[in-house]
């Protein structure tokens, strides 16, 4: 896992860019754990149109930002951004998280974690289980890199 904290006495900030994200619950649940944790920082929800993305990110990354989630449409545009990806998430095609670090945009892919352990914990057994996907953004493709990885165990 990144450590979102700096080493510096400046507030954090992050964010959820996507189109649309007025459904999102990510800020509210971000900045209670930012709360919790007693970090000195806030989650922002950022609505772009897809001609003005990679702007955006460019702009954020300007405003020292220290990183932001990606939510549809923008999460296989993403990958496009970045300077650098983390290995799976160049075979999947899809970052769902940007990480400002480095002077570099740095993407991950931490939907495959996340799906993973849900089913996990729900007690299913990817490995011997048959799986229908509805979908075919980069949350889909990231469900079918789990679900092809854990065939081949």
């Amino acid at each position: 896992m990144v450590d979102i904290r700096r080493k510096t006495d400046w507030k954090i900030y992050l964010g959820i860019i996507g189109n649309p994200v007025s459904h999102s619950i990510s800020p509210a649940m971000h900045n209670k754990l930012l709360k919790k944790y007693k970090i000195d920082g806030v989650y922002l929800p950022f609505e772009v149109e897809r001609e003005n993305f990679p702007d955006a990110i460019k702009g954020l990354k300007a405003l020292k930002f220290r990183g932001v989630n990606i939510t549809l449409p923008f999460k296989e545009d993403a990958v496009k951004i970045c300077d650098w990806l983390e290995e799976m998430t160049k075979i999947i095609g899809s970052v769902n998280t940007i990480l400002f670090e480095d002077e570099k945009i740095k993407g991950f892919n931490t939907d495959a974690f996340g799906f993973e352990k849900s089913i996990e914990k729900k007690g299913y057994n990817l490995s011997s289980s048959s799986v229908a996907i509805l979908g075919g953004g980069g949350t889909a493709r990231t469900i079918c890199f789990v679900c092809a990885k854990k065939q081949r165990k």
